[in-house]
């Protein structure tokens, strides 16, 4: 692959879409103008809201991977990935290697790596739960105020 022909592939977590990262694919085009920059939405969200969320990130991974080709896409590809997203993302460098030149995963842990209570902060456990009952608009500020200490009370980011 040449360095100035570079393909990079975002992929964010569980209940979020390709929306969610704002600027940063304008921002990624500018740095690498040559570069395709590609978002997908994992299954039950964003442009795929009506589709089932599969059952497991294997699943994740195949539905992501079954999209991008569709695409006519060709040539390996650098994942940008957030949480659930790095999930998957991890899931698709162990089983699909050579699809994968790099991987930047934020946030993201790995079940063979250590059990669920040592990934998620056990003081988060009762928010997690209330966001459950919560409607869409306090899930939104609950998720941001776990999520971003910087932007917890951003009323403008909230609203987009």
């Amino acid at each position: 692959m040449e360095t100035d022909k570079r393909n990079f592939l975002l992929l964010r977590g569980l209940m979020r879409e390709q929306r969610h990262w704002e600027k940063f694919p304008q921002l990624l085009q500018a740095r690498f103008p040559e570069a395709r920059i590609i978002t997908l939405d994992i299954p039950g969200n964003g442009l795929h809201y009506q589709c089932l969320s599969p059952k497991s990130i294997s699943k994740i991974t195949d539905c992501l991977r079954s999209e991008l080709y569709s695409s006519s896409h060709v040539g390996p590809i650098n994942i940008i990935a957030l949480s659930m997203g790095g999930m998957a993302a991890i899931d698709w460098m162990c089983r699909y290697r050579s699809e994968i030149t790099s991987a930047v995963l934020i946030n993201t842990s790995a079940s063979s790596c250590s059990p669920f209570f040592q990934r998620l902060r056990w003081q988060n456990y009762p928010a997690i739960i209330k966001l459950i009952f919560l409607g869409h608009q306090r899930q939104e500020r609950k998720i941001l105020e776990l999520t971003s200490h910087l932007h917890r009370n951003d009323t403008d980011l909230l609203e987009r």
